[in-house]
């Protein structure tokens, strides 16, 4: 009969000399499957990002903003602007999301977070109206990685 000191893992029930409740195997798995829901976590229903411009005016200057509550948003800019504001589009996302948009659109950035009309914002504007602004971000950052990588190599050569 063998004498095993240490302590039995809760799933496996094996032996192991470490100081918590499980083996590096089973921890290791653990924390796999750990990484794994975090990644697939629900985005909340009440965060959006949104595009609120002039009414009636296509041409004017365009915000681009999170927020939980976008009626209340508007209400509150419409309270200091001399024009009427309307909401061009919405849908969910997250603060993230909004930076990414900011970024994407600086060369069109006048102030804050407001933009001039280009093609570049009108696209943008149609990936929040169809609701696929996340895979907008993530196509455009992706290329965006690669122009960056190609100009760091052709600068070192």
């Amino acid at each position: 009969m063998s004498i095993h000191r240490g302590k039995r893992c809760k799933l496996c029930d094996r032996h192991h000399f470490l100081f918590d409740d499980y083996c590096q195997k089973c921890r290791d798995d653990l924390n796999t499957v750990s990484k794994q829901i975090q990644k697939q976590r629900v985005m909340p229903t009440d965060q959006n990002v949104y595009a609120i411009s002039v009414k009636d005016d296509p041409s004017a200057l365009v915000k681009f903003g999170f927020s939980c509550s976008v009626n209340t948003r508007l209400d509150s800019l419409q309270i200091g602007s001399p024009v009427r504001l309307e909401v061009v589009a919405h849908c969910r996302g997250l603060r993230h999301h909004e930076k990414m948009i900011h970024r994407y659109l600086s060369r069109e950035r006048v102030y804050g977070e407001w933009f001039r009309r280009s093609e570049r914002s009108d696209q943008v504007i149609a990936a929040i109206a169809s609701g696929a602004i996340v895979s907008f971000l993530e196509d455009r950052g992706a290329r965006l990685r690669v122009i960056n990588h190609l100009q760091e190599q052709t600068a070192v050569v």
